[in-house]
């Protein structure tokens, strides 16, 4: 039997012949299905959702770089759509730095409703 680094993951071969797997990556993939249960944790329905790097890095073990680039490739292909936002004090007043805001979109998502 071939001895596993912890860097090996086995992968169900469901996932693999997944079509979204093969267009973007197993990386991003995994990203975006984060992305997705932060969406719907959110309970509004609109498909928004702002998980940091940080976040996204507890949940994969990924390092900053290869979520960039699985961000990257996801926006590229239609999945999400990124945008630097501010949070809003009650006020309507900014505060603290620009995060990654994304908004999936909603013909790769079922179950989320159109706005």
């Amino acid at each position: 039997m071939a001895e596993q680094n912890e860097r090996t993951v086995r992968v169900p071969e469901r996932f693999l012949k997944n079509k979204m797997v093969k267009i973007v990556g197993a990386e991003a993939y995994a990203v975006f299905s984060i992305i997705i249960l932060h969406a719907r944790w959110s309970g509004d329905n609109t498909g928004e959702a702002w998980p940091t790097y940080n976040t996204i890095h507890e949940l994969t073990g990924f390092h900053r770089h290869t979520i960039a680039e699985a961000v990257k490739r996801l926006e590229g292909g239609g999945y999400i759509h990124v945008e630097l936002k501010r949070r809003k004090r009650k006020d309507g007043t900014e505060f603290g730095r620009p995060r990654n805001h994304y908004k999936v979109s909603h013909l790769q998502t079922p179950g989320l409703k159109k706005d």
